[in-house]
């Protein structure tokens, strides 16, 4: 995930799409203390990152389309 998404901190909706994310940092994400929704749509997700567990304020997630075969939390 790219860092400078911890910078927009009011933001309440983030999608991906087709994005790999096989090796990817969840920690800017932590940052984002409004986010409500988050997609990511098909982007090569084989488990949900424990990080993001610390999204309180997340009302949706969607994971459509991905390889998912655990959850870290």
């Amino acid at each position: 995930v790219p860092l400078v998404l911890s910078e927009l901190t009011a933001l309440e909706e983030l999608y991906f799409y087709d994005y790999n994310f096989k090796t990817a940092d969840f920690t800017p994400l932590t940052y984002l203390k409004n986010l409500k929704v988050l997609k990511l749509y098909d982007c090569k997700l084989s488990h949900i990152p424990s990080l993001l567990g610390a999204l309180t304020t997340l009302e949706e997630l969607n994971l459509r389309n991905n390889n998912l075969e655990e959850a870290d939390f």
